[in-house]
This record gives structure tokens, C-alpha cells and sequence, in this order.
């Protein structure tokens, strides 16, 4: 079973790789494992790297509840309308920050079935902003 690294020094700085085709269609039994990690501690969002895994495929609930597989997310375009919200992180307990994300993005990703582009806004956009740090090696923490 896979276990949330909770060191930041295991995760600053380590830039994620895209996964391949063949990972791409075999992905169900690693977004399985972050879907119980997440949801058993109360996330929001996880992304491959928290875990140990540095690949580029997080997951994050939207806001009616489901939880989106991303794979190999790209962010095509940031509004430049930002506001400044508390986050927390599930590598980062106990922590919180007021951290200043975009509040309209548009993105392009594999969600294990098909490629999406769609546009996010608010709380979505905020977790995905999130999660496709931890694929760069930033954490929420760390930025200004």
C-alpha cells in the first residue's frame, strides 16, 4: 500500500515525468491506491509525487464530488485574476498558508479514457493549480 510522504525535503524540487502510452492505459491500479489515500485523509487532492511516485498524474474532487483522474496536465492558460485563500496539504500536515493561485484556468490532460481541454474556475481551479505544483516540485508552502 502506498503511504503520503510527509517530508518536504523528499518532494522539493523533483520534477515529475510525463507517463508513457503504455502507463497511460494502465494507471487504474495506482488512481485507485491515491483515491483511498485521499479520500482517507480528508484530501481534496493527490498527486502521483506525494506518494513516491514521480510521475505526471494527480487526482482532484470537483465540485460536485467526483474525483477526476489527471494524467500528463498541461495549464494552456492562466486569467491573471488571482485571489489569496488558505490551503493546506496532505505531505504538509498541520499546516496552512494563504497562497495567491489564478481563479480561471483552461487546461489540456488524459483523464484515463479520453484527452480533455476544459476551463476551471474557483475551488477546481485552486486544487488543480495545487496538485500540478507537486508534479513541478512546489510545494504550497514555498510560494509567495
Amino acid at each position: 500500500m502506498l503511504k503520503i510522504i510527509t517530508k518536504a525535503s523528499q518532494l522539493r524540487g523533483r520534477v515529475s515525468v510525463e507517463c508513457s502510452d503504455e502507463e497511460m492505459k494502465s494507471y487504474n491500479h495506482i488512481t485507485d491506491q491515491l483515491k483511498i489515500l485521499m479520500r482517507s485523509a480528508n484530501g481534496v487532492g493527490i498527486a502521483a509525487p506525494q506518494v513516491g511516485i514521480f510521475k505526471r498524474m494527480f487526482l482532484f474532487q470537483r465540485d460536485n464530488g467526483l474525483i477526476q483522474v489527471v494524467i500528463n496536465p498541461e495549464i494552456c492558460w492562466l486569467s491573471g485574476n488571482t485571489r489569496k485563500e488558505y490551503e493546506g496539504c496532505l505531505s504538509v500536515p498541520f499546516r496552512t498558508k494563504r497562497v495567491t493561485r489564478d481563479t480561471n484556468i483552461t487546461v489540456k490532460y488524459f483523464n484515463g479514457k479520453e484527452f480533455i481541454t476544459e476551463s476551471l474556475r474557483d475551488m477546481e481551479s485552486r486544487i488543480f493549480q495545487h496538485e500540478w505544483h507537486h508534479l513541478l516540485g512546489i510545494l504550497f508552502i514555498d510560494i509567495e
